[in-house]
């Protein structure tokens, strides 16, 4: 992530929710407003498994049912 543009994409509904240690590198983002968007750069499926996924995945298939089921909690 360029550091130029972080206070742009902010303003645009982007949160940097996990950032490095030294806070240099943005880690987690999401974007306001949206049901399920997220974006990593670290790699949590190096992590998950079947019977203990990672968070990031266990949500992504929570917000599909919820969508799928018609409720978008």
């Amino acid at each position: 992530m360029n550091p130029e543009y972080i206070e742009r994409l902010e303003e645009a509904g982007w949160r940097f929710v996990g950032r490095s240690d030294d806070g240099s590198r943005m880690e987690i983002a999401e974007l306001d407003g949206h049901m399920y968007f997220v974006a990593s750069q670290f790699h949590p499926e190096f992590k998950s498994r079947p019977l203990r996924p990672s968070p990031l995945h266990l949500g992504l298939v929570k917000a599909s049912l919820a969508h799928h089921n018609g409720s978008e909690n």
